[in-house]
């Protein structure tokens, strides 16, 4: 798998504290956002070895700053 840079959120803001984590074919990415004025965690995905990612998801979407996000993977499951 070989990974090069891309911008997931499409946004202003400034992204921070990225996490990859690769499972078969598919990479799964958590990051923390500050598009909308707080902190936010992100989450997008790829399951074509990280050429293309689906749209990104506001997982903690809230008025407060989030900060931590975190994934791992099983050689069965993503735990985030």
């Amino acid at each position: 798998m070989t990974f090069r840079e891309q911008h997931l959120s499409n946004n202003v803001g400034a992204s921070y504290y990225p996490r990859i984590v690769t499972l078969n074919n598919n990479v799964y990415v958590v990051w923390n956002d500050d598009s909308i004025g707080n902190l936010e965690v992100m989450y997008g995905r790829s399951i074509d070895e990280g050429a293309s990612f689906e749209g990104t998801i506001n997982l903690s979407n809230t008025d407060e700053n989030s900060y931590t996000s975190a994934l791992t993977a099983t050689t069965t499951r993503l735990i985030g």
